[in-house]
């Protein structure tokens, strides 16, 4: 059969006419792959208190796999893991009926099969692998310009089963894992589960053939074709807090969203805005997951292409010297009330609620960032303070 070119479809069926008895294969996540058995995908239920992708512990936790309401219990359901050397497929599982005990031909058969369907497994990852590489290519040269017209690039995206369509967002993903391989690891998992297409497809309402998933430059990108604006950026968030959910158990991770691009000039500029989304929030993700559109960035932009950083300290000590002097060692902080006098557009009372003080207490502490020389009853000298509290916020997060 493999030297006919059998696939995995076709290979389960004659597993399971050779011992005769029903065969499924499972992923490591234990998601359905085939299965000898006339029935749905849907109709198959896995029940498991555990997804552990260790070889042999999901067995020993396997409660029942339910079949059209035909229920196998533990003992009725032979596990085999499938291996390649190191690597880890998923796994061969067998049901076998209550008065049919697990004789040794069958573990032998199931152990010849497993080494069997991990060569298939092998040689369709490798014809994965490149299609994956020849996708990144293509992706490549449409930031470098390779293509000049919106239809020579629509045509093109069909090959890789991609309806490429404007307007669109990217999403990038990465990683704070230091190992270069457990960083490859993930990323992998995330292109292999197929999951993040279906949360973006879901959240958008699109067709999945409207969104492409790919590794490029250490990090997942994803192109996100729009049916429409509405709500963009709520739907876009919880696509992004989905992905820290599904797949920051290994190391937090960090989603950049672009903006809106519109036509095919704007790509490459689109893509480098929302990798400079990860260069200013570097030190951030050492500590916590994150999700951040370029848009959010503010007044960031600017300050991250000033490459002298003590021109940047010496405006913030200019303008608010006196205030970091006078806070330091003390537990209310004066920048912390002019932070929110600026924000709530200089509204004392507003201002004391948010910090939950009394009027007077407020009105107090103005007085006394006064004395200390910070001047703001001048509209230009304000703008200049107000850019000083976000130099500040800026200088302190590159300083993690």
């Amino acid at each position: 059969m493999l030297l006919e070119g059998a696939d995995l479809n076709k290979f389960v069926y004659s597993i399971a006419k050779l011992i005769d008895a029903p065969v499924i294969l499972l992923t490591n996540d234990l998601e359905y792959l085939e299965s000898s058995l006339d029935a749905d995908p849907s109709d198959i239920q896995i029940h498991s208190r555990t997804t552990e992708m260790q070889a042999h512990s999901t067995y020993r936790q396997m409660d029942a796999i339910d079949v059209k309401g035909y229920h196998y219990v533990k003992e009725n359901i032979f596990f085999q893991p499938i291996f390649a050397g190191d690597q880890e497929f998923g796994y061969l599982v067998i049901l076998l009926e209550a008065e049919k005990a697990i004789q040794e031909n069958l573990i032998i058969a199931a152990e010849q099969a497993s080494f069997l369907v991990a060569f298939l497994f092998q040689s369709e990852q490798a014809l994965l692998e490149k299609e994956r590489n020849h996708l990144s290519s293509f992706v490549r040269d449409v930031f470098n310009n390779q293509y000049s017209t919106e239809t020579e690039l629509f045509e093109k995206s069909k090959v890789f089963n991609w309806r490429f369509t404007f307007p669109l967002v990217m999403i990038s993903i990465q990683a704070n894992i230091s190992d270069s391989e457990d960083r490859l690891a993930l990323y992998y998992r995330i292109l292999d589960s197929g999951l993040l297409e279906r949360i973006i497809a879901s959240t958008m309402e699109i067709s999945e053939e409207n969104c492409k998933v790919l590794y490029f430059n250490d990090s997942v990108l994803c192109f996100v074709s729009l049916k429409n604006e509405a709500n963009l950026k709520s739907k876009l968030t919880r696509i992004g807090h989905s992905v820290e959910s599904n797949f920051s158990d290994k190391g937090y991770i960090g989603v950049s969203i672009s903006d809106v691009v519109y036509e095919l000039e704007e790509l490459r500029q689109a893509y480098s805005n929302s990798m400079l989304v990860f260069t200013i929030y570097k030190e951030n993700l050492e500590s916590k997951s994150f999700v951040h559109f370029y848009t959010d960035l503010g007044l960031f932009r600017l300050f991250h292409n000033i490459k002298d950083t003590t021109i940047l300290e010496e405006f913030v000590l200019e303008k608010l010297g006196p205030v970091l002097e006078y806070d330091e060692g003390k537990e209310v902080k004066l920048l912390e009330t002019l932070r929110y006098y600026i924000k709530n557009n200089t509204n004392v009372q507003k201002t004391a609620d948010d910090l939950y003080v009394h009027y007077n207490t407020m009105r107090y502490r103005m007085n006394t960032i006064k004395e200390l020389g910070i001047q703001l009853d001048n509209g230009f000298e304000l703008t200049e303070i107000s850019l000083a509290c976000q130099l500040l916020q800026y200088l302190e997060m590159k300083k993690g």
